[in-house]
């Protein structure tokens, strides 16, 4: 056990470290935008992995097998949905990709607590791998237009995009879970909820009027 905080202080002092490096990346709106929708869609894989699968299981009473399903399932969405949240990103602007799928993501979400059967929360699921799907695409390529050019940051700023996403996936599981055994699972899944919108709106924010370094292009 003390071998394991050893270790864990220095992870924590080294990604201290790394994250020094990064701190005028922070100052910069469009890498603030790049972590708000980072945030909320590892908030919305934090929920999943964690409550709503626990939630299913106490409420519905989901098995190991039927949970395995659900996410080949998901899995087998994404596939189909993935290369549509692309195409539209590059067709409409990232933008407008990313803020109606995330508020999709955490819609879906909060749809898991009011699902009154079991078909129902399985619908729920199919929407949150769908909006999931579309909008990786879309953040990616935001990511990457609003990053500095090669060669003068660009590694550092999709760095920090990654970073934020696990940061998200140590924290979330955990006080959900807290929430979820203090409070009830309902009260935890609209936790998730509100903080995926905030992010949402955050980004939605940030982005507002927000010119991307690409030939008389905006992100609209």
């Amino acid at each position: 056990m003390m071998m394991m905080l050893v270790l864990l202080l220095v992870l924590l002092l080294l990604v201290l470290t790394l994250s020094l490096q990064v701190l005028p990346l922070l100052r910069q709106p469009e890498q603030q935008a790049v972590l708000a929708v980072t945030t909320a869609l590892w908030l919305g894989y934090g929920a999943e992995l964690s409550v709503v699968t626990k939630y299913a299981a106490d409420v519905f009473d989901a098995t190991p097998g039927t949970l395995g399903w659900l996410f080949a399932a998901g899995a087998g969405i994404g596939l189909g949905a993935a290369p549509l949240g692309g195409i539209l990103a590059d067709k409409f602007g990232r933008r407008s990709v990313i803020i109606p799928t995330m508020s999709l993501c955490a819609a879906s979400i909060g749809t898991f607590a009011l699902a009154p059967t079991a078909e129902a929360f399985y619908v729920s699921f199919g929407l949150w791998s769908l909006g999931a799907a579309m909008v990786s695409p879309a953040m990616s390529a935001f990511a990457v237009d609003v990053s500095p050019a090669s060669g003068h940051g660009r590694g550092k700023a999709l760095a920090l995009h990654r970073q934020a996403g696990d940061a998200i996936w140590i924290v979330c599981p955990v006080a959900l879970g807290v929430v979820y055994d203090q409070v009830g699972g309902a009260q935890s899944i609209v936790t998730a909820v509100v903080l995926m919108l905030g992010a949402t709106a955050a980004f939605a924010s940030k982005t507002k009027g927000l010119a991307i370094r690409l030939p008389a292009q905006k992100i609209p």
